[in-house]
């Protein structure tokens, strides 16, 4: 049988951006939600997911956007910008990560410290993602599902567009964005499958508008 997922990332980034995931969900178009387990709101976000126990929940693994580390500053130096946050953005990180000037064990490490603060929450974990999408790209794919398997997360996703279809919005300012992050995660679903790890067979990406106070 076919099913529609619904899923609201960035959950935990800001209270407002939690209390809009809370409204959709109770009114019925959100069914699962991705949280961000280092971002300013998270606590309120674990607070919001308990009170709606029907949610399902996922891991928004964060590497990027300007954002505070779970673990201390100084055991993650390399991937931290000069104000001892998250890179701002995947091109940034990109262009650090494949230069060779960000330390695989420190990159591990963090990502460990976000899936077992998840875990340790007391919230039941459907899934596992990334804030734009890094888990898919080469290299960062295979630790992201080792560490899967691991801690038995079983479902991440696999954000491959069709690369003609807009669903009805105006798609040209990231046609060529979403080209190039549909041809990793076409390659990125040929490897999560042979672990056996469960992904929609279907994507479509759509950015909402924030306003926040």
């Amino acid at each position: 049988m076919k099913q529609l997922i619904v899923n609201a990332d960035d959950f935990g980034l800001h209270e407002q951006i939690n209390k809009g995931i809370s409204k959709g969900f109770q009114e019925g178009f959100i069914t699962s939600a991705s949280l961000m387990w280092s971002a300013p709101a998270y606590q309120d976000a674990v607070v919001t997911a308990m009170e709606n126990p029907g949610l399902g929940m996922g891991i928004h693994l964060t590497l990027i956007g300007s954002i505070a580390t779970v673990l201390p500053k100084s055991r993650i130096k390399s991937l931290l910008d000069g104000a001892g946050l998250f890179l701002p953005d995947y091109m940034v990180f990109a262009r650090r990560f494949y230069s060779g000037k960000i330390k695989s064990d420190e990159f591990e490490a963090e990502l460990r410290a976000q899936i077992e603060r998840a875990l340790a929450s007391g919230l039941r974990i459907t899934h596992l993602d990334s804030h734009q999408h890094l888990h898919v790209f080469p290299d960062i794919l295979e630790i992201v599902l080792g560490l899967c398997l691991e801690y038995k997360i079983g479902a991440v996703r696999i954000p491959r567009e069709d690369y003609l279809f807009c669903g009805g919005f105006n798609a040209k300012g990231r046609f060529f964005a979403r080209g190039g992050l549909s041809f990793f995660a076409a390659r990125a679903a040929k490897s999560v499958r042979d672990t056996g790890i469960l992904y929609p067979d279907h994507f479509f990406w759509h950015a909402g508008r924030r306003q926040l106070k």
